[in-house]
């Protein structure tokens, strides 16, 4: 039972991967995160793994749907990041999730 219980721990323990598009030679961080922490913990994470202090707005977007922090001006389609947790946003391994180009590019600029 303790193989089948170390087993299951394992898959819900995800490697990302976060790559800054457009950037030559290419910049990239590799980590690992529980699956069940939410969206809102991902950033954090990011934030620090990439160096970055946090100091510009940023969305998660996955296919259509649209994760960050609301606010009133923000987007009415925006899903609140911190009620989503990794796992129900990555399903499947090496599916992609964006941060858009011009939020990563205004990031990596402070």
């Amino acid at each position: 039972m303790a193989v089948s219980s170390a087993a299951k721990l394992l898959r819900s323990i995800y490697q990302l991967k976060i790559t800054l598009s457009h950037i030559r030679p290419p910049i990239w961080r590799r980590f690992l995160i529980v699956s069940t922490d939410s969206l809102a913990d991902l950033h954090l994470v990011v934030q620090i793994v990439m160096g970055w202090t946090a100091s510009h707005l940023h969305e998660f977007v996955k296919g259509r749907e649209r994760y960050g922090v609301p606010e009133e001006d923000s987007p009415s389609d925006m899903h609140d990041e911190s009620e989503f947790r990794i796992d129900q946003v990555l399903k499947q391994e090496k599916e992609n999730c964006d941060i858009p180009t011009i939020l990563v590019m205004v990031g990596i600029m402070t």
